[in-house]
């Protein structure tokens, strides 16, 4: 039986529309492996989105860390995580189907979720428990960190500096680390932190005998850090007392700290407006430890 060719239907696949491959970046950009996702390898795309996620926490978590070792890990690390999100937006550089004007919200409602039910919560679990940023507008640290010249505020940036908190909740604070703690600032009365050095430890007294710390009548020499402040060594102007630095007398010297109460002292003596003149700070108003600078990027390296 002979069929007629002109009777013959074919039907053609139906090919669906799809995206110039620009498009695929602004995908990748709203939420990570969605342009996979959507190119039809949906296994990828689930892929690289745990994968930066996780990235972005272990960056975090490596660097609240303190050690030199740690910090070139953190250091890679972030290295690391540049090219990762590069390699993603690269191979997220493909055509994607096109999802009209209810996918593109639906994304838009997945980029909010992923920021306020993921990010956000994780962001704010290590801030509050394990690691903070912080900055500081005063020069009493100087030089060991800086911050914004009074005259020049645009030339001297200020220091950037990695916080570790959950370092304190299994240890006490030792002598020769900077400390972030809070107080109530002196000029407006308003919640403040500020960062200084450990310099008397609870049930120790305190003395300065210029440009010397005395611990229980001792010159303070260890950690080095001490010496090379006294000795006024790489830009140091070693220590002086409340009156010598301002004129006024301060807290009277020599002092016997309290079971839970800390001496603090700036690194820049003369512009410090630390123990000297507050008195001792409570353990329970110690934050954290500064463990290192990580901006700008040519004084990135662990605190001494």
């Amino acid at each position: 039986m002979e069929t007629n060719p002109e009777t013959i239907e074919t039907t053609a696949p139906v090919v669906p529309r799809q995206n110039p491959k620009w498009v695929g970046l602004v995908m990748a950009f709203l939420l990570p492996g969605s342009a996979h996702f959507l190119s039809g390898h949906s296994r990828a795309g689930i892929l690289w989105f745990f994968a930066c996620l996780l990235l972005q926490l272990l960056c975090a978590v490596v660097a609240g860390i303190p050690g030199v070792r740690f910090f070139y890990i953190t250091v890679g690390l972030f290295v690391v995580f540049i090219l990762f999100y590069a390699a993603m937006f690269i191979s997220s550089w493909r055509p994607t189907r096109r999802i009209g004007c209810i996918g593109w919200i639906l994304l838009l409602g997945a980029n909010q979720f992923n920021q306020y039910a993921i990010v956000l919560p994780s962001a704010l679990f290590m801030k509050t428990y394990f690691t903070e940023i912080y900055a500081f507008a005063s020069m009493g640290m100087a030089p060991t960190l800086i911050a914004p010249s009074v005259l020049a505020p645009e030339v001297q940036r200020s220091d950037r500096v990695i916080t570790c908190k959950w370092i304190y909740r299994v240890s006490d604070p030792q002598r020769g680390d900077i400390v972030v703690f809070k107080t109530i600032s002196p000029y407006d009365g308003s919640p403040v932190n500020y960062a200084w050095r450990v310099v008397g430890l609870p049930g120790e007294t305190v003395d300065i005998e210029s440009p010397h710390v005395l611990v229980n009548g001792e010159r303070l020499t260890e950690p080095p850090i001490f010496a090379k402040i006294a000795d006024r060594q790489d830009g140091f102007p070693g220590y002086c007392t409340a009156q010598e630095a301002s004129g006024l007398e301060g807290v009277p010297l020599p002092l016997m700290l309290g079971s839970d109460e800390y001496f603090l002292l700036g690194d820049n003596s003369p512009q410090s407006r630390d123990s000297r003149f507050e008195g001792p700070v409570c353990r329970q108003d110690i934050i954290g430890k500064v463990i290192r600078i990580f901006y700008p990027f040519n004084r990135m390296r662990e605190v001494e």
